[in-house]
């Protein structure tokens, strides 16, 4: 016997970010983000926040489950394809392979305990009550998230390690940009001794996934 759980979830999320749901079943992803079940927004009047999805569930068994924030997943297949058609930046991931699928998780719900549910003596469909984001058990925890399969890259500049040398550019405000750019066509670094090539363009970029600037 199987029941279909409802679950409802209101958590605020930036475009290009979707809600997951994983848990202690293999139905719920047996608590691998990357196998997580992507929910939908459901449109509710002006409520922008409220997520769904629908599982399919056995009847008379408790389930542990959590909710978390991550990149939409159809954002990062299309960043997939388009490293994949790129001749400059090879990718690795496999399509074939679920393990490979890269996952930005960013916010999980991070009390020590999950949620949990229980379906005894549910018949048809249980539509669990909507749930606040982070908050059950009578406190609120919500964690960021970490990396899975990716890796990150962070630049600091402290005590403003930039001197400018002519006096009239001190008092002017400027940017800075970084850009990530692909050696491996090289053969070696960037600035290699034993290197003949005076020219000073360098190769050309890689796409990158997510920049935040604080």
């Amino acid at each position: 016997m199987s029941v279909e759980v409802k679950f409802i979830v209101s958590v605020d999320t930036s475009k290009g970010q979707c809600v997951c749901l994983v848990g202690d079943d293999v139905r719920l992803g047996s608590w691998d983000p990357v196998r997580a079940v992507e929910m939908q927004r459901e449109f509710t009047g002006q409520n922008w926040k409220l997520w769904t999805c629908s599982v399919i569930l056995d009847k008379n068994a408790t389930y542990g489950y959590r909710f978390f924030v991550s990149k939409q997943r159809q954002a990062i297949h299309k960043q997939m394809d388009t490293d994949a058609a790129s001749p400059t930046c090879p990718t690795t991931l496999s399509n074939n392979s679920e393990s490979s699928v890269p996952v930005t998780i960013y916010k999980w719900e991070t009390n020590i305990k999950p949620r949990r549910l229980s379906t005894e003596n549910c018949d048809g469909v249980l539509e669990l009550p909507e749930a606040s984001f982070g908050t059950y058990d009578d406190s609120c925890n919500v964690g960021k998230g970490w990396l899975i399969n990716q890796c990150e890259v962070q630049v600091r500049l402290h005590s403003n390690p930039i001197y400018m040398w002519k006096a009239r550019h001190r008092e002017q405000t400027f940017s800075i940009k970084c850009i990530a750019m692909d050696y491996s066509s090289q053969g070696g670094p960037p600035f290699d001794d034993a290197s003949d090539d005076d020219s000073r363009d360098g190769p050309d970029p890689c796409s990158v996934d997510d920049v935040l600037v604080c």
